[in-house]
């Protein structure tokens, strides 16, 4: 037999192997770092103010006129708005993943533009913004003073100096600044000194316009000249005109009116500073100090997000070297510290992660060594993992993916696949040599590739093609199996390539067998030994009661559906990212102050926990309502220590959670919710399911509310629900001032003109622009605090009326009481409620779904409701995992119909694929858990690994079967030759994915959820598909004549 190419020419296989191994290491540190791949849909933010609009107004009068233009936006999945008491409009545009937002952003626009002239001139006055946001916040940092600095200058100056620095780092998409509010220069009107003057707002308000504008003249002594040379040779000067105020001060200086005895200005009828924009928020960090006590601080947030594909992990390295930077000319006192770091639970993970890699490599090597009983054939086998690896990371660098949790788990579960080639190969080499002690190496090497080579082929075809029809995948979880196909293919193609060339060139140089004389069977031989025997006498007696394999078959297949209907359904599981969010409200007459007074008890609380290392709170806004403002409301991000740095048994997120919830008992009036991060952030709020119901006919938030509380109060009667809640509150007092319309006429007030004054009595009057701080501030017109504390105030409130007699606002008024929503809520043009479903213990997302589902049926009519988030995502994912399924199965058949130039031999090969099947969720019913899509991902790797095993099987006896044509003794033939193999790759795998399955520490639950089912399918593989093959063999080429 001709020599084998690569044993002829050894160095040139060791260099191919060389070259890959050091392009890998070159991208090794280039490429990304991220938790996940990029897998949250793309979003984009739309923002408009209406100052004085509670939320049912800015709904109706705003936010339903910009949604009928948006509404149709070219890849839109779905359309949250969210309107607030303070007059704010918040609309999320959630697209299809891989949308280019640069060019969604232009449609937008133009559609907004569409809809400007319907909305209040106010608003248009104001604006109507869309930007790009960004899911992936890496950061959120306290910037504190210590000793005191005034909170307005910390949050403009970090706006003006820290910001511009961070967003000028590649990786730094879009930073928000918040707690305090940017400057305003304020004047705080004095209604009764306005009514002594008889100046009105609509006077101040018109003065402030006229004298604060950027006037521009032009050029003294500009071209063209006259003839006069004097003239030519005078200088050109610009001449400017009044500028933009820069100052209170020169806000207070505007004249109002003049009448030659007397001069009126602003700071005669109001009181004049440089104040904030908003006051509607603030913030507290409470964090332990050196001596691991508690300190609290009023503090300005800063949170940093990412652009798309980042390294998160560099990312934070040049963030913090920055802010290092920065802080070099901060202002003495101001200081800053880390609250939400999402990549630590990256790097965490990713540690674990490379952990598992390493003890997974470790365990591969000793089984190898086991089996092979010989070191320099386990040395030849083990140089192939580094080959296959930095080959595959490569790979992803080349074709621009990121190294993640998603690749690193294919790496992991590649350890085992990787090898496989290379024990086929060395172990068929030494079986060989052993039998033929007196041939040459070369030839027993050559012989090998002859007998191996196309089934190491068909191998790595088959477990590169399964992957193909994923990558085409839509949506989040396409996403996913994309990382994880891309990843398996490109090892298993390297592993094939090093099979074919590195491995025979290594083995011809190094490997030394010692003739079967000399080597005594160990107790592990004897074992193997036996087990085959066993294997074969009972596939034997399978084949003759081969008549009923197939009605066996189908057995198995109803099983393994029946078992799939009896396992819960998931999404992604829940992790402890060592931080926890919670929700804090009041009852709704509470005021900020009083709702600052209980979030500081609720920190007090937390700072008895060892386990928390610092609490961020913001007073004024609900995290669980979209972010919504609300006087009575406040928010919490809770730190938790590192994972090796906590104590006790209760230090996990989840007992955290357990302990803030029982604050509701402790503190009267107080309703706190915690709850733990979502596993992939910017898909929803809480970790639990989320879905808006609707009212589609009526439009009423108070019918809705009503109709939300009866259909949670149907969800929280089945064991399958912890907890469940709605946001949505329409309970909040409101006061409506409605015109007097007899009195107006009768006076000739204009309704235009007593609303412009109302509003700037109880909310801001933006008149124009200041400039401070090299940037524009808004210059704001609002009533002084008493006279807008409550409707006493309105008596000393007056305007003019058309013949320019002043008027008593008061004597213009009908007062009416009503309840209402402080914060409401419209999802795809609809008014919703959004509601969240906590799992009970032992439940999941899947079971929680079910439950909803069939009770959305008692609805009344009209009312609907639509998936939200993670939600959303879990219900798409159940069809794309079907899809990817079926694409995998059609496609291996195909493939290895064109390799083996037959349609009945893939039959057999697809035919073990059910005892794989059966065998992962058999395995997940035994454990109690669910079926999610770390799980599914694995069940496209086990249907190429099972059908790796068979092809081993079928293509030995394939061989055996054009020589002597007779189908049962070739199966049998096959199955004592490869039996021995085919357990010891599929051991080398399972020991190999088995430190997934013991892992701990950050993102455990994921690697347990992979690791788990796909142990169980190969055992389900080897133990029975292997097994019935040879039945299945015998029974479809049992008329084939002798080749």
């Amino acid at each position: 037999m001709k020599p084998y190419y690569f044993i002829k020419r050894p160095i040139l296989a060791i260099v191919i192997a060389l070259i890959i191994i050091c392009v890998g290491l070159v991208a090794t540190f280039n490429i990304p770092v991220s938790q996940f791949p990029n897998i949250s849909p793309p979003v984009v933010m739309v923002r408009a103010q209406f100052p004085g609009a509670n939320a049912e107004t800015a709904a109706k009068v705003v936010a339903a006129q910009i949604e009928n233009q948006l509404n149709g936006t070219s890849n839109m999945l779905y359309m949250a708005t969210t309107t607030s008491a303070t007059g704010s409009i918040s609309i999320n545009l959630t697209f299809e993943i891989r949308t280019d937002l640069n060019i969604a952003i232009n449609e937008i626009l133009n559609r907004i533009y569409a809809a400007m002239s319907l909305l209040p001139p106010v608003v248009q006055q104001l604006g109507v913004t869309a930007r790009k946001s960004s899911s992936d916040q890496l950061l959120s940092i306290a910037f504190y003073a210590n000793p005191y600095i005034d909170p307005k200058f910390i949050s403009n100056y970090l706006e003006r100096t820290v910001q511009n620095d961070l967003l000028l780092l590649p990786t730094v998409g879009n930073i928000g600044v918040f707690g305090t509010g940017t400057y305003a220069i304020r004047a705080w009107l004095d209604p009764n000194l306005m009514q002594r003057y008889g100046i009105t707002v609509t006077d101040i308000q018109n003065a402030i316009k006229d004298q604060n504008q950027e006037y521009v003249i032009g050029r003294s002594n500009a071209p063209p000249f006259t003839s006069d040379k004097q003239t030519e040779s005078m200088l050109a000067l610009n001449l400017t005109g009044s500028q933009m105020f820069s100052s209170p001060k020169q806000l207070a200086e505007v004249v109002l009116r003049n009448n030659g005895n007397q001069i009126i200005r602003v700071k005669d009828v109001a009181r004049v500073e440089l104040g904030a924009n908003s006051y509607t928020s603030r913030a507290l960090i409470n964090f332990r100090d050196e001596n691991g006590k508690f300190v609290s601080y009023p503090c300005s947030i800063m949170q940093v997000y990412l652009v798309p594909g980042s390294n998160q992990l560099l990312a934070k390295k040049q963030i913090l070297d920055l802010l290092q930077e920065d802080a070099k000319r901060f202002p003495f006192g101001l200081h800053y510290r880390i609250t939400n770091d999402n990549s630590r639970f990256v790097a965490a993970s990713i540690h674990n992660v490379v952990e598992t890699l390493i003890i997974a490599i470790i365990l591969v090597t000793l089984i190898i060594l086991l089996f092979l009983r010989n070191l320099r054939a386990c040395l030849i086998v083990i140089a192939t993992i580094p080959v296959s690896l930095f080959g595959t990371i490569a790979c992803l660098d080349a074709l621009g993916f990121s190294l993640n949790t998603i690749s690193l788990f294919a790496l992991i579960l590649s350890i085992g696949i990787v090898v496989d080639d290379a024990i086929i190969i060395v172990e068929n080499v030494m079986r060989l040599k052993e039998a033929n002690p007196e041939t040459k190496r070369s030839q027993i090497i050559s012989e090998t590739m002859h007998e191996v080579k196309s089934a190491v082929i068909a191998i790595v075809m088959v477990l590169s093609i399964v992957f193909i029809p994923v990558m085409k995948l839509g949506g989040l979880s396409g996403v996913m199996y994309q990382q994880f196909a891309v990843t398996i293919a490109c090892s298993v193609i390297i592993s094939g390539i090093s099979a074919l060339t590195f491995v025979p060139a290594l083995t011809s140089r190094i490997l030394k067998i010692a003739p079967l004389k000399t080597k005594t069977p160990s107790i592990f031989e004897n074992l193997i030994g036996k087990l085959t025997r066993l294997y074969v006498r009972l596939a034997e007696m399978i084949i003759i009661k081969r008549k009923f394999i197939l009605m066996i078959w189908l057995v198995l297949i109803l099983a393994t559906f029946g078992l799939f209907k009896l396992v819960s359904t998931d999404f992604v599981p829940l992790e402890d990212q060592g931080l926890i969010m919670a929700s804090m409200n009041l009852p709704s007459s509470a005021s900020m102050n009083e709702t600052e007074s209980a979030a500081r008890q609720i920190m007090a609380k937390l700072t008895n926990n060892p386990n928390i290392s610092s609490v961020l709170s913001i007073i004024g806004a609900d995290f669980l309502d979209s972010g919504g403002q609300k006087p009575y409301a406040a928010s919490f991000t809770i730190s938790l220590k590192e994972w090796s740095e906590r104590e006790g048994k209760h230090s996990s997120a989840d007992s955290v959670i357990k302990e803030i919830n029982k604050f509701n008992r402790q503190i009267p009036g107080l309703a706190i919710k915690a709850y733990n991060q979502p596993p992939i952030r910017g898909l929803s709020t809480t970790g639990g399911v989320e879905f808006y119901l609707e009212n589609r006919v009526g439009g009423n938030a108070h019918d809705l509310q009503e109709v939300g509380d009866k259909l949670i109060a149907r969800l929280k009667k089945h064991h399958e629900v912890g907890n469940a809640y709605q946001t949505l509150n329409t309970n909040t007092l409101q006061i409506s001032l409605l015109p007097d319309i007899d009195m107006t006429k009768f006076y000739k007030v204009s309704l235009n003109d007593l609303y412009s004054t109302l509003q700037t009595m109880y909310s801001n009057n933006n008149v124009n622009f200041a400039y401070l701080m090299q940037g524009l501030i808004w210059v704001i017109l609002e009533a002084d605090y008493r006279y807008r504390a409550n409707l006493e105030g309105l008596k000393n409130v007056y305007l003019k009326n058309a013949n320019g007699q002043m008027v008593p606002v008061g004597s213009l008024l009908k007062i009416d009481y009503s309840n209402n929503a402080q914060v409401i809520q419209r999802f795809n043009s609809y008014i919703a409620s959004r509601i969240t479903v906590i799992p009970a213990k032992g439940h999941t997302m899947g079971d929680v779904m079910q439950v909803l589902q069939n009770e959305v049926s008692q609805l009344p009519k009209g009312y609907g409701y639509e998936w939200f988030g993670t939600s959303y995502q879990l219900k798409q994912s159940q069809s794309t995992s079907a899809t990817a399924f079926i694409m995998a199965f059609v496609m291996i058949y195909l493939v290895l119909a064109a390799l083996y130039e037959m349609w009945r031999l893939p039959l057999i090969i697809l035919m073990g694929v059910p005892f794989a099947l059966f065998g992962a969720i058999l395995i997940l019913f035994i454990f109690n858990m669910p079926n999610d899509l770390y799980f599914q991902i694995s069940l496209i790797t086990l249907l190429g690994l099972s059908a790796k095993n068979i092809i081993l099987l079928v293509e030995f006896a394939l061989q055996h079967y054009k020589e002597d044509g007779n189908s049962i003794s070739s199966a049998i033939h096959a199955l004592k030759i490869r039996f021995r193999p085919i357990l010891m790759t599929s051991v080398t795998f399972i020991f190999g994915t088995l430190p997934l399955v013991f892992a701990n520490g950050a993102g455990a639950n994921a690697e347990h959820s992979l690791g788990i089912g796909i142990i169980g399918g190969v055992i389900g593989s080897v133990f029975l598909a292997t097994l019935f093959t040879p039945a299945y063999f015998a029974l479809f080429m049992k008329n084939r004549a002798k080749v």
